[in-house]
C-alpha cells in the first residue's frame, strides 16, 4: 500500500523544525504453516523536517511512479488539484521512468495512460461549463468548510453558515442545470 501526503506550509518554518512524525506499523502476510497469532508487528517512526525533503529528481523511481498514478487519478476525477496539469506531460514523465523501472507493470501503466488520453480526446471531450464550474466550487467549499470548522470553534459558526448557504444555492443551480441538460438531450 502506498500513501501520499502533501504538506502545505502557511508560515515560514525553520529548516530543522519538526513538521510531522510518520509512524508505520505492519505485520508480514500470513501464509501456509504460519500462525498469525505468533507474528509480531514491526514499527518504525520517522520525523519529517524541511531538511529531510527530497527534490523530485532525487526521489526513487518507485516513489515517482506512485506520484504519477495518484496524479492520473486526480486528472481523471477532474480534481481542482489537477486543473492546470497536463496529461501529456504526466505521460511523458511516466514513460521516462521506464528506463529505471523495467517491469511489465510500469509498461502497462504507461500504455493505460496513453489509452486514457485517446479516450478523453476522442470520446469524452472536456468542455468547461457552468455545471462543471459549480461542481468545482462545491468541492473547494467543502475543503474550506473543513478548514473553517476548526476556526469556527474559536470564532463562532457565522462563516460556516454562510458557506453552507452558498453550497445550497450552488446545489440548487446544479440540479437546475442537469434538468435542463437532460431536457435538451431528450428533444
Amino acid at each position: 500500500m502506498t500513501a501520499l501526503y502533501e504538506l502545505d506550509l502557511h508560515a515560514p518554518v525553520a529548516m530543522d523544525a519538526a513538521l510531522a512524525t510518520v509512524r508505520l506499523r505492519w505485520k508480514q502476510p500470513s501464509g501456509p504453516g504460519r500462525d498469525p497469532l505468533e507474528d509480531s508487528a514491526s514499527e518504525v517512526e520517522h520525523g519529517v523536517t524541511i531538511d529531510s525533503r527530497t527534490a523530485w529528481e532525487g526521489a526513487s523511481p518507485g516513489y515517482q511512479r506512485s506520484v504519477c498514478v495518484a496524479q492520473l487519478a486526480e486528472i481523471l476525477r477532474r480534481s481542482i488539484h489537477a486543473r492546470n496539469d497536463s496529461l501529456d506531460e504526466l505521460i511523458e514523465v511516466a514513460a521516462g521512468l521506464g528506463g529505471e523501472l523495467r517491469d511489465a507493470d510500469h509498461q502497462e501503466l504507461v500504455a493505460m495512460m496513453q489509452k486514457t488520453r485517446a479516450l478523453i480526446l476522442h470520446k469524452l471531450p472536456y468542455r468547461r461549463t457552468e455545471l462543471s464550474d459549480c461542481i468545482d466550487t462545491i468541492r473547494r467549499n467543502r475543503i474550506r468548510r473543513c478548514e473553517l470548522e476548526v476556526l469556527a470553534r474559536d470564532r463562532g459558526d457565522e462563516i460556516v453558515a454562510e458557506l453552507e448557504r452558498e453550497n445550497e444555492r450552488l446545489e440548487a443551480r446544479i440540479r437546475d442545470l442537469v434538468r435542463r441538460q437532460l431536457e435538451q438531450e431528450m428533444r
